[in-house]
């Protein structure tokens, strides 16, 4: 590998590593949850570069994003090595590796997906959105983390969770995220005016929200028609980190 191939699959995987810095930000916890729309335009952007070169470049783009992401987002897994692991730094540190590896191989596979759905002539929409939905829906996780999760507090969006679970809400995410990539492309006279992805985009967010709308009101009606109760619950059982 020359120096600049070297150079140009470093800036792919930066921009990679960038993409699941957005993700972590995006997601529930941190909540910028517009950065979970853009986080996933920037991994194609890395992908799209990525794919005149070695499967290996893809692959590792697709771990670094991942790893970064779990990073994170998964911070929070430390504090449980005092209470459960009687504070065994190497114990707890091994552990959270072992997943944050396991966590990021999802995404490597993610990539290589995309990688040979794109080969095949896939527009980005569609090579995006179908691997990610499979994995979130297969691949065996300990904490489950789904894209659409970001948006929990976008109310009328997100009900079409009735309809296809938080899998529904990824794919309208990645849809958003592949218009907003395209768009760029675009701007930057890399590909004619994506009018098909913007119409699908439009479409499905349109869809989304009108959904959204009917089921809000719906819940609202039947809450208000609803017998009131008082309720009174102890309890006994609380979290060991809420007794601090």
């Amino acid at each position: 590998m020359t120096a600049r191939s070297r150079r140009e699959a470093s800036a792919v995987h930066v921009c990679a590593a960038l993409g699941g810095v957005l993700f972590c930000l995006g997601y529930v916890g941190f909540g910028i949850w517009p950065l979970a729309l853009v986080a996933w335009a920037v991994l194609f952007a890395a992908l799209e570069a990525a794919r005149c070169r070695a499967p290996g470049v893809s692959a590792w783009a697709g771990f670094l994003f991942g790893f970064v992401a779990h990073a994170g987002g998964y911070a929070w897994l430390w504090r449980l090595v005092a209470v459960f692991l009687g504070g065994q730094i190497a114990i707890g540190g091994a552990l959270w590796l072992a997943h944050a590896v396991w966590f990021a191989a999802s995404y490597a596979i993610y990539a290589l997906l995309y990688r040979a759905l794109r080969a095949r002539g896939w527009p980005i929409a569609l090579a995006g959105s179908a691997p990610l939905v499979a994995l979130e829906w297969l691949y065996p996780q300990l904490f489950p983390a789904h894209l659409g999760d970001a948006f929990v507090t976008r109310t009328r969006f997100v009900q079409i969770a009735d309809l296809g679970g938080p899998l529904a809400v990824t794919a309208l995410a990645v849809l958003v995220n592949a218009a907003l990539f395209e768009t760029f492309r675009w701007l930057g006279g890399r590909r004619a005016r994506p009018l098909g992805t913007w119409f699908a985009t439009a479409l499905a967010l349109a869809a989304a929200a009108g959904y959204g709308t009917f089921r809000v009101a719906a819940l609202e009606r039947a809450a208000a028609a609803a017998p009131a109760l008082r309720v009174g619950i102890v309890q006994g059982n609380a979290d060991v980190l809420e007794k601090r």
